[in-house]
């Protein structure tokens, strides 16, 4: 599929979901001990995969097509705390974040002189966008990103144009603000787009209902988000909505 689209391995970022999550593992299986449990599974495909860095953070770099600029998106792991326990609950954990931050910054010495942009990716969702029954909350069936702040945090520090995630199988796009980490007068920017449920049941995709997926353009001086819903007919997408954001730079 990858070479059907002209592409390698290189520029192919993947992050894990919940559901790569083994809760109940057999007894042979290396388990989280916070959470009893496994990614095993998840890190074999990933080696398989032929993935370099198997490890919580992941950068990859997608050049411009004029050369003079490298998108490089940082893939952070958020199933700190996914268990039976805490199942669908997003965290990253401060290793994580640290990793990533690594990253980004050995990468600006090695390849110093090109522009850099930059946009995190991760699975569970930055700021809610469904609604839960009041038996769903009382069942503690809720789905939230604990740290949220040092995720926003980050994003921030390394000036990231977007969040990218998923995991609602709701498509929105947020645009806030939050308080800046310096003495600056206006709020750091904040882009979040969550990508809806490309091949899930009409039934489990909440109020939209619809199976979708975006093709995103970080063009010259804007960002070009192109929405794309499944036919009515329940055959082949078609054209949604085109969304322009301004980048942060």
């Amino acid at each position: 599929m990858i070479a059907s689209l002209g592409l390698d391995r290189e520029r192919v970022s993947l992050v894990a979901g919940n559901h790569d999550i083994q809760w109940k593992p057999d007894g042979m299986m290396k388990t989280n001990p916070r959470t009893n449990a496994s990614r095993e599974n998840y890190l074999m495909f990933m080696e398989l995969f032929k993935k370099r860095r198997p490890g919580l953070a992941e950068m990859t770099e997608i050049p411009s097509r004029c050369g003079n600029r490298i998108l490089r998106l940082l893939a952070l792991d958020s199933n700190a705390v996914e268990s039976e326990n805490a199942a669908g609950i997003g965290y990253i954990s401060s290793d994580t974040l640290k990793d990533g931050k690594s990253l980004l910054a050995e990468n600006i010495k090695e390849k110093n002189g090109k522009e850099k942009l930059t946009w995190i990716v991760t699975h569970h969702h930055i700021f809610p966008n469904t609604s839960l029954r009041a038996n769903d909350i009382e069942n503690k069936k809720i789905s939230v990103m604990g740290n949220v702040p040092e995720i926003l945090h980050l994003a921030s520090t390394v000036n990231a144009e977007l969040i990218l995630h998923g995991h609602e199988h709701q498509p929105s796009i947020t645009k806030a603000r939050r308080w800046p980490i310096d003495n600056k007068s206006d709020f750091q920017k904040i882009t979040t787009i969550c990508a809806g449920s490309i091949s899930g049941r009409r039934e489990d995709l909440g109020p939209f209902s619809r199976n979708h997926y975006y093709i995103i353009y970080r063009r010259a001086n804007d960002i070009l988000v192109r929405s794309r819903v499944m036919g009515p007919n329940g055959i082949g997408f078609t054209a949604h909505d085109d969304i322009q954001l301004f980048s942060s730079t």
